[in-house]
């Protein structure tokens, strides 16, 4: 099975204090099942923040994509592609 994409966060507020996580990284893909079976990856999420006062902090954005599924010991397969990275934006508004 294919790994699950990312979500989607956005926010909006009067100040941002940046200090958490946010993780909007896809999953991983399953591992094959059987003969010629794979799973790709899911792909990252996005994650917008928009604020007139942004303070980084210690604050981090994961936005990854999952890793392929592996054949296994099956055969006629290969292991699964990547999910591709997502992206996320800061933007100090007015």
């Amino acid at each position: 099975m294919g790994g699950l994409g990312g979500n989607a966060v956005t926010l909006v507020c009067q100040s941002i204090n940046f200090t958490g996580t946010i993780s909007v990284s896809g999953a991983n893909g399953g591992n094959s099942t059987g003969n010629n079976i794979g799973a790709s990856g899911g792909g990252g999420g996005v994650v917008f923040l928009a604020t007139p006062t942004y303070t980084a902090n210690t604050g981090t954005i994961a936005v990854a994509g999952g890793t392929g599924g592996t054949c296994g010991a099956y055969t006629g397969c290969g292991a699964g592609g990547n999910g591709g990275n997502g992206w996320s934006a800061v933007l100090t508004i007015q």
